[in-house]
């Protein structure tokens, strides 16, 4: 045991990787139970909505199957063309159907598409009050016609037409088949023999028989995909959703499983909910710290300790990044030496805390002058640069100078006294072209050093305006304040 370390610190170090250990496991078995039943269910979801829908397709596809026993037959050809006996009709092309397959409407109709044979809901009707059949099957009568006399004289082979159409708002089956012999052959030319249309609405008797041949829950349709936790669906129409959607409950192994097993699981959760919260506690704390440091670093890094400007390294990224992005399509910029005058002085006079606090305020002072995306930064002792980044025209940098050497010649206070100091600036303006940080940087350190010599508290360009090259020996802008009037220090 460490040395002055409590016993039961020791013992919760030491248990604490074994804690830790268990609620993991307790988690994993606890995901893996979730992740397993919904998984299950996801998969026997996918299997019951593929059953399903295969199903119903083969349902459907069976109303026309059905159809065909009696539509390819010798026997009903020759009834169309001869007697056309009602009763035969009932019992073999229309009410027997009914009975059979629970078709709930039969037309047989001529070449001309005028109703011979009428059945509907189980009784003969009177085809001369049926005049037109059901609107939604005359595209479909066309349809097929149109196919089986095609030029591409592939159309007689074709035996059958089948649709899903909505009738009074419920889906339904149109099935149309020309009346051909046993051997598949026409009475006449194809595509002009007499037609069988059978309709079979896909309402509550399907679904009833759906439900009870499938173990369907609850089967219905909707005219919208939108289904509650629980349930599936799938369009009744591959091709068009319009028609609407069957929808029912499928079955859930995994929920099921899931659900007997969830007292053990509450009291698991419960257990990983004091373990988590213990750890994210613990966490948390650790990364404030880790977060704080890194700021801290971050800080000492890239800004001045005293001032809390850019420091050098900083000021030296940014301006490498901004002369590198130069251009012919991007904005010029600037580059600001500044070099404080008579700072010296004030150090003599007062002290370093006192330079330290004139510092402060300076930086202070600069960044009131300064844009939002202008980056100030401290050199170095009392020299300070500034880089603006964007230059609409010199009158801004030139108003940027005037106001930067009006707010230093502006006296300070300084631990209770008056302090006197002025500032020198070196500017440079960089030329438009992909310049390299090295020469703005030694345009605007000469420009500083022609303003010293020039009389200081003022400054000076550093780089061609409107074209003309800036001597050496001079300043392009005159000291905002003479060398000869230069102030008390300390007033």
């Amino acid at each position: 045991m460490p040395q002055g370390q409590p016993r039961w610190r020791v013992k919760l170090f030491l248990s604490f990787p074994v804690v830790l250990v268990l609620g993991a496991a307790a988690a994993l078995a606890f995901f893996v139970a979730q992740w397993s039943a919904t998984q299950s269910d996801a998969y026997s979801r996918a299997q019951e909505v593929h059953f399903v829908r295969a199903q119903f397709e083969r349902r459907i596809a069976s109303i026309t199957e059905n159809q065909q026993t009696v539509t390819s037959w010798t026997e009903a050809q020759k009834m169309i063309a001869g007697a056309r006996d009602p009763k035969w009709f009932d019992r073999n092309l229309g009410i027997w159907l009914y009975q059979t397959y629970e078709f709930d409407h039969v037309f047989l109709l001529d070449e001309a598409d005028k109703p011979i044979y009428v059945m509907i809901g189980g009784e003969r009707a009177d085809p001369a009050a049926h005049a037109e059949v059901w609107p939604d099957a005359v595209p479909v009568i066309a349809e097929l016609r149109r196919l089986r006399r095609g030029s591409l004289h592939i159309g007689p082979a074709l035996r059958y037409l089948r649709r899903l159409a909505l009738i009074d708002s419920r889906p339904a089956v149109i099935s149309v088949s020309p009346i051909l012999d046993s051997e598949g052959n026409p009475s006449g030319e194809a595509g002009y023999e007499p037609v069988h249309v059978a309709i079979r609405r896909l309402d509550d008797r399907f679904l009833a028989e759906m439900g009870r041949d499938f173990l369907l829950s609850t089967p219905r349709f909707s005219s919208s995909d939108a289904v509650s936790e629980g349930e599936a669906a799938f369009p009744i129409n591959r091709s068009n959703s319009d028609l609407g959607y069957m929808i029912w409950r499928v079955q859930r192994p995994g929920a099921e499983t899931l659900k007997k097993l969830w007292p053990t699981l509450a009291i698991a959760g419960i257990l990983i909910t004091l373990l988590g919260v213990y750890l994210v506690t613990l966490i948390a704390r650790a990364a404030d710290r880790v977060i704080d440091t890194r700021e801290r670093l971050d800080q000492l890094a890239r800004h001045d300790a005293l001032t809390g400007l850019a420091n050098r390294f900083a000021f030296e990224a940014a301006l490498a990044a901004r002369s590198a992005e130069t251009g012919h399509n991007k904005p010029r910029f600037a580059l600001l030496y500044l070099d404080l005058d008579r700072f010296k002085e004030v150090n003599d006079l007062f002290g370093h805390p006192a330079g330290d606090e004139l510092l402060r305020a300076v930086a202070r002072r600069l960044e009131r002058e300064v844009g939002t995306s202008d980056v100030v930064a401290r050199l170095g002792g009392d020299e300070f640069g500034i880089l603006v980044p964007k230059v609409g025209s010199e009158v801004h940098l030139d108003s940027l100078c005037r106001r930067i050497v009006a707010a230093m010649a502006t006296p300070f206070d300084i631990s209770g006294q008056r302090v006197d100091v002025g500032v020198s600036i070196g500017l440079a303006l960089s030329d438009g072209t992909l310049e390299g940080a090295e020469s703005i940087v030694r345009r605007a350190d000469k420009a500083l050093y022609r303003q010293k010599r020039a009389g200081r508290n003022g400054y000076s360009w550093g780089a061609a305006v409107l074209g003309e090259e800036i001597g050496e020996t001079a300043p392009t802008e005159p000291s905002i304040a003479s060398p000869d009037a230069i102030r008390a220090l300390v007033a």
